[in-house]
């Protein structure tokens, strides 16, 4: 028999005691690991101490380094108990590359699911995705509760970025006040109808309000082009363009019962703002034929214009401004009016405001001294004189200069602040008085 030297067999008796000891002890939270136990959520394998489920010994342990090793790799491993997932079209890279632990803690951790996640889903999740698309001043409400998962799954899906659900319908399961719109409205915008939600919202965070891509000016433009270009030139732009609420002021961005996203058709919808116009409208007797179709914007540009009160055409900005021949100065009101209403001095048909042939418009208007602009003469909206006359006169600074305008049968007589009673008549040549 061969006696072995005493140090040596110490050395072994050591070992053999530490292979046997960790393989009897009960729970290794006992002597070493007691951390894991004070975790907030704790593995079941860590609960019920059957830490040997998941590793086994391959050396020393505790005396050697990397002693201990999975029985299996991962994800096989997880899968032993956790049913492994059917596959889908978009699967989350750390699930791809089997690395379950990159966002689950295998002993504990402080958030559902053992994730370092103990305020939300969000802050754990910018840990790989950039935190600054998910802080900005507006946060969808998901985000801010931190609760990606509402929205994506985090491990596979059949829809892009790991989404639950295809849109729109992921969007309208919470946003139904939208997809009630959509049952009977008239018009629908064409990237709601297309579910393309995404297309004019960011669904995590945005510097603009209802989570805008851009303002609302900027990015309503990039796909409305010409009016884009319209508003930049103009030199008058419509007043809602320059408050936060812009194109969202008088469009929807999602339905509408009339055409251009508008809540009500025509005029009413403008007069809602223009109170001073609706209330001059109210009891009169002659109103501009636009308006009495219902209609502004044959006049008006409801978004921007080169011309004073966002007029479609040029029209003088001064008072007295003479009608030249060749020149367009005229030409918006001429349009629709009589187009020869001032070509000639002399008429029979063009205008029936005459002193027999002597045609009065044009000698009022083609003054080169002092040709009268139409409005000095003819309110724009409405009136209870005939053909749109003035009856409290043109705004002339603090002073309305009053017409004094009586109709005959077959003319009539002014009385005007700028000059003596005048009167005319279609078949007589004028008299003064």
């Amino acid at each position: 028999m061969k006696i072995l030297p005493i140090g040596l067999c110490c050395l072994i008796l050591v070992q053999a005691s530490a292979v046997s000891h960790a393989f009897t002890l009960d729970s290794c939270a006992i002597s070493c690991h007691s951390a894991l136990t004070k975790l907030n959520l704790t593995h079941k394998p860590v609960v019920q101490v059957k830490c040997l489920e998941c590793h086994k010994q391959v050396g020393n342990h505790p005396l050697g380094k990397k002693s201990m090793a999975l029985v299996e790799p991962m994800p096989n491993l997880c899968f032993r108990c956790h049913k492994p997932f059917p596959q889908k079209k978009i699967v989350h890279s750390p699930v791809k590359k089997g690395t379950c632990t990159a966002c689950h803690n295998a002993h504990g951790a402080p958030g559902r699911f053992l994730i370092d996640a103990d305020n939300g889903q969000t802050r754990f999740c910018t840990g790989c995705h950039n935190a600054k698309l998910f802080s900005q001043k507006y946060v969808h409400p998901p985000v801010a509760e931190g609760k990606c998962t509402a929205c994506h799954d985090p491990h596979q899906a059949d829809f892009k970025s790991l989404l639950r659900d295809g849109v729109p319908k992921l969007c309208l399961d919470c946003h139904t006040e939208v997809m009630k719109k959509l049952g009977n409205a008239a018009v629908v915008h064409p990237p709601v109808k297309e579910g393309k939600c995404t297309g004019c919202h960011d669904p995590h965070s945005s510097p603009v309000r209802y989570l805008l891509k851009g303002t609302p000016e900027q990015f309503c433009t990039s796909c409305h082009k010409e009016i884009g270009k319209k508003v930049a030139s103009s030199k008058v732009r419509h007043s809602p363009l320059d408050k936060a609420e812009s194109c969202l002021a008088c469009h929807s961005g999602h339905t509408s019962p009339v055409k251009s996203l508008l809540p009500v058709e025509g005029k009413d919808f403008c007069l809602r703002c223009h109170l001073k116009i609706a209330a001059s409208l109210e009891g009169k007797k002659m109103v501009h034929g636009p308006i009495q179709r219902g209609k502004c914007t044959p006049c008006h540009d409801p978004h921007g214009s080169p011309y004073m009160k966002l007029l479609k055409g040029e029209y003088p900005e001064q008072l007295y401004v003479p009608f030249e021949k060749g020149k367009t100065t005229y030409n918006f009101c001429l349009k629709c009016h009589e187009k020869y209403l001032l070509s000639f001095p002399e008429t029979t048909f063009y205008t029936k405001f005459r002193n027999g042939k002597e045609n009065l418009h044009f000698f009022h208007v083609t003054n080169k001294k002092k040709g009268r602009t139409c409005r000095l003469c003819h309110e724009p909206h409405s009136s209870n004189g005939d053909h749109l006359l003035r009856v409290t006169g043109a705004e002339f600074g603090a002073w309305n200069i009053p017409l004094g305008f009586v109709p005959t049968p077959s003319g009539g007589t002014c009385s005007p602040g700028c000059h003596g009673t005048y009167s005319y008549d279609r078949g007589l040549k004028e008299k003064k008085p």
